[in-house]
């Protein structure tokens, strides 16, 4: 398995709930434009861009906000395994995702004091979804060339 370092900055909204490695939404767009290609319909984006979230309240219960907070900004690096994941067929939906690997997160998020539920799965980057929410798929057609 070969593996790709990327990295990301660590962002922290309280009001909201969410702690998450956010990055530049270059990396959903580049392999989104391929998933297009191959199956031929529209894919939605994440609901917060290129992230990799740490904590959410509808699976995680504490956490510690003083030292989330001590983390808001700080760059952190991860790996992720270009062999794309199709899932969310027990949501109802199509999706696809990166695996993610990274001690520097993990250690981190137990650190905020974040214990996952039995059916956490690990961390991942999801790249995007087709149908979610009951959404119609809309098909993709490449742009023709003009003579």
């Amino acid at each position: 398995m070969t593996l790709i370092k990327a990295s990301g900055r660590i962002s922290v909204d309280k009001e909201r709930g969410r702690v998450a490695l956010e990055m530049g939404r270059g990396i959903v767009d580049y392999y989104q434009s391929f998933l297009e290609k191959i199956y031929w319909v529209k894919f939605s984006s994440p609901r917060y861009s290129a992230h990799i979230s740490l904590f959410n309240p509808k699976f995680n219960r504490n956490i510690d906000w003083k030292y989330a907070e001590s983390l808001k900004g700080k760059r952190v690096s991860f790996y992720y395994d270009p062999d794309m994941v199709r899932g969310g067929r027990m949501k109802g939906f199509v999706m696809y995702y990166f695996k993610i690997y990274s001690v520097e997160l993990e250690i981190e998020k137990k650190k905020m004091g974040i214990v996952e539920p039995e059916s956490y799965r690990g961390l991942h980057l999801t790249l995007g979804q087709v149908g979610k929410n009951g959404g119609a798929v809309q098909m993709y057609w490449p742009e023709m060339i003009t003579i």
